[in-house]
């Protein structure tokens, strides 16, 4: 454990209330307040020993997404040329829902107060992306 509280897992495991399983980056997850205390040792919280947060509000599409956002602010939070990321339209209110609960807002998120910070809304059915996140259905709600 550092002095922030924190444990050497490189990376942390989110569950949605279907039972899929997201393994994120721990560094990329922590832009949320939330997941952040629920990680931090010194609130002796499960999460924080497990290295495994539960989301029984935040279905597995939805946590999904916010999953990929997790990943989009840690690739580009360094650059100027931010690309849009497309947010499909079914989607925007239970990612506003579940954005409002983690508490990524202008206030605490850094992107979402930077300019170049943009997403667009894709008509487009949402697919499932591997690249950096592992899913798999544990059967469990």
């Amino acid at each position: 454990m550092d002095p922030n509280g924190t444990t050497d897992s490189k990376y942390v495991t989110l569950v949605s209330s279907d039972g899929y399983e997201f393994v994120v980056l721990r560094d990329a997850a922590m832009i949320s307040p939330a997941i952040k205390g629920m990680l931090d040792t010194r609130n002796n919280f499960r999460e924080a020993a497990l290295g495994r947060c539960v989301f029984e509000e935040i279905s597995g599409v939805v946590l999904e997404k916010v999953c990929e956002y997790f990943q989009y602010w840690y690739r580009y939070r360094e650059r100027e040329d931010v690309p849009d990321m497309d947010i499909p339209v079914e989607l925007c209110l239970e990612l506003l829902v579940a954005a409002d609960f983690l508490g990524l807002d202008s206030k605490t998120s850094p992107t979402s107060s930077d300019p170049r910070a943009t997403a667009s809304v894709s008509r487009e059915p949402p697919s499932r992306s591997d690249a950096f996140l592992t899913e798999q259905n544990t059967g469990t709600v």
